[in-house]
C-alpha cells in the first residue's frame, strides 16, 4: 500500500513551487519592462527621425529665391525672401537661443518661396519652429503672396494661411501645428562660412587687422625695421623698409613679429601674440606680398632679391626669449614678386606639431647680402598683406559651439556661442554666410530618450545652400 505525502514533504514542495513562481514572475516582469522600455526607445527614436526629416525638407529650401520664368525665358529672383533689406543682414532666417526655456532651447524663423506644379514662383512662405514650455515643438507657417494666386491650388492653404486673412504679426496669428511632444532639447547651431578657423578673430586683430612690431637695434645683431603705417595698427597691409645690408663677415638681421593691434613697441618678444598649437592638428600661415612696380625706384628694388643669397622667412619663436621652438618646423623661406604682373604673390605654408606647443610667436626674419651699398633689395620696400594664421578643418561644415554634452543631455547657455548668426549678433554679415545648421533634438518617451546626436557632439546636419546669396 502506497503511503501519502508527509506534511514536511508537502511544505517542501510548496516552497519549491513558490520559488519557481516568484522567479518566473520576476522574469516575466523584467521581460515586460524591457519590452516596454524598448518600445518607448523605438517610439522616441522614430519621433526624432520623423521630425528631423520634416525639418530637413523645410529648412533645405530656406532662402530659395530663384525660379525659371517660362514666359520671359530667363531666371527670376524674389528678393522678399530676405529678412532684412538694409544693412548687412541679407539672410533668410532669424535665430534665437532661448536660454530662458529649459536646457537653452532655440527657435528659428525663415523664409522661402514655393513653386506651383510647373515650377513657377507662387508665394513666399514665412515659417517658424519653436519649443514652448510645455515641451511641445510647434511649426507655424504664413504665406506672403506676390503673384496672381488661387488658394485652391495651394496644397498648404489650410496650414499656411495668407497674411491678408488675419491682422497682427504673421506668425503670432498663424496656426500652430504640434509636431512632437515630450521634446526636452531643441537647438539649432549655425555653421561658419569656411573649413578653416582663423585664430583670434576680429576682437584680437587677426581677421583683417594686426600689428607688426620690430625687434629693436643692438639685441643679438638685430636691427630695427621701419614699418608703415606705424605698427600697422588696424591695417591689413604693412610696408617694411630701412633694411641693413651685410658686408663680408657681418650678421645684420631684421626681425618683426605679429602682435595684437595697439600693442606698444618694445625691443623684445614679450609683446608678441602667443599662439597655442595642438598635436595632430594642421595649421597654415597665409599672407600676400604685393608690389607696385610702377612706384619709385626704392620700392621696386625689392625685386632684386636673390634666392639662396638673401634671406626672407617666416617662422615661430618663443614668447619668453625669442629663441627657436624645437617642436615647430624651421622657418619657411619666401621671396618677393619679380615683376609687375605678379603683384599679389600668395604665400601659404602648412605645418603640424608632434606635441602641444604654447606661447609661440610668429616672426618674420630678413637678412640681405646682395647688391651694393646703394643698390639692392635692402633699399626696397616689402609689403605684407592679409596675414592669417588658421587651423585647417577637414569637414564640410564647421559649427559654432563648444561642448554639447555639458549639462547632461541638455544644452546650457555656455555650450555654444550665444551671439553668432543670431538676432543679437553685432556682425549681421555672419548670417548670410550660414550654409548649414546642426540640429540637436531630443525627445523623452517615458524616460527613454531619442536623439539626433550620434555621439556626444554631433547632431543632424541640415544644409541650407540657398541662404544669403546677395542679389545683384
Amino acid at each position: 500500500m502506497k503511503k501519502a505525502f508527509t506534511l514536511i514533504e508537502l511544505l517542501v514542495y510548496m516552497a519549491i513551487m513558490g520559488f519557481i513562481v516568484v522567479v518566473a514572475g520576476r522574469a516575466f516582469s523584467d521581460s515586460t519592462g524591457m519590452r516596454v522600455r524598448t518600445q518607448n526607445m523605438i517610439k522616441a527614436t522614430e519621433e526624432v527621425n520623423r521630425i528631423a526629416e520634416i525639418m530637413k525638407e523645410d529648412l533645405s529650401q530656406m532662402g530659395a529665391k530663384t525660379w525659371m520664368n517660362q514666359t520671359a525665358g530667363d531666371l527670376g529672383t524674389v528678393n522678399s525672401v530676405y529678412i532684412g533689406g538694409t544693412g548687412n543682414d541679407r539672410s533668410s532666417f532669424r535665430l534665437w537661443h532661448r536660454t530662458d526655456l529649459p536646457n537653452g532651447n532655440d527657435s528659428i524663423e525663415f523664409r522661402k518661396i514655393s513653386y506651383d506644379s510647373d515650377g513657377n514662383y507662387m508665394a513666399v512662405r514665412l515659417i517658424s519652429w519653436a519649443l514652448s514650455a510645455d515641451s511641445i515643438l510647434r511649426r507655424r507657417c504664413a504665406t506672403i503672396y506676390a503673384t496672381a494666386y488661387s488658394a485652391s491650388s495651394d496644397p498648404e492653404s489650410d496650414v499656411c494661411r495668407e497674411v491678408s486673412t488675419f491682422s497682427g504679426s504673421p506668425l503670432e496669428n498663424a496656426i500652430p501645428v504640434a509636431m512632437a511632444a515630450g521634446v526636452q532639447t531643441f537647438a539649432m547651431l549655425p555653421s561658419t562660412p569656411s573649413s578653416e578657423e582663423t585664430f583670434g578673430g576680429p576682437s584680437s586683430g587677426f581677421s583683417g587687422s594686426f600689428s607688426f612690431l620690430s625687434r629693436g637695434t643692438g639685441i643679438d645683431d638685430y636691427y630695427a625695421t621701419d614699418i608703415e603705417p606705424p605698427q600697422a595698427v588696424n591695417s591689413n597691409t604693412a610696408i617694411l623698409s630701412d633694411f641693413e645690408r651685410n658686408n663680408a663677415g657681418e650678421q645684420k638681421r631684421h626681425q618683426i613679429f605679429v602682435a595684437e593691434p595697439g600693442i606698444a613697441l618694445t625691443s623684445d618678444f614679450t609683446s608678441c601674440k602667443g599662439f597655442e598649437f595642438k598635436r595632430g592638428e594642421t595649421y597654415a600661415v597665409k599672407f600676400t606680398t604685393p608690389m607696385n612696380m610702377n612706384l619709385a625706384i626704392p620700392d621696386s628694388m625689392m625685386a632684386l632679391f636673390q634666392l639662396g643669397k638673401d634671406h626672407m622667412a617666416v617662422g615661430f619663436r618663443n614668447k619668453a626669449d625669442g629663441g627657436p621652438i624645437t617642436q615647430l618646423p624651421t622657418d619657411f623661406l619666401f621671396g618677393p614678386p619679380q615683376e609687375g604682373s605678379a603683384n599679389l604673390i600668395n604665400q601659404s605654408f602648412e605645418f603640424s606639431v608632434p606635441s602641444d606647443v604654447s606661447n609661440a610667436c610668429v616672426a618674420f626674419t630678413f637678412a640681405f647680402y646682395s647688391g651694393s651699398a646703394d643698390v639692392g633689395p635692402h633699399k626696397g620696400k616689402l609689403r605684407i598683406k592679409d596675414f592669417e594664421l588658421s587651423r585647417k578643418r577637414d569637414v564640410a561644415y564647421v559649427f559654432v559651439r563648444n561642448a554639447l554634452d555639458c549639462g547632461g543631455l541638455g544644452l546650457g547657455s555656455d555650450c555654444y556661442d550665444e551671439d553668432y548668426a543670431t538676432e543679437s549678433d553685432a556682425v549681421l554679415d555672419n548670417k548670410k554666410h550660414v550654409k548649414a545648421f546642426e540640429l540637436v533634438l531630443e525627445v523623452n518617451k517615458r524616460k527613454e530618450i531619442g536623439s539626433t546626436r550620434t555621439n556626444n557632439l554631433s547632431g543632424y546636419i541640415i544644409p541650407v545652400p540657398n541662404n544669403g546669396i546677395t542679389p545683384q
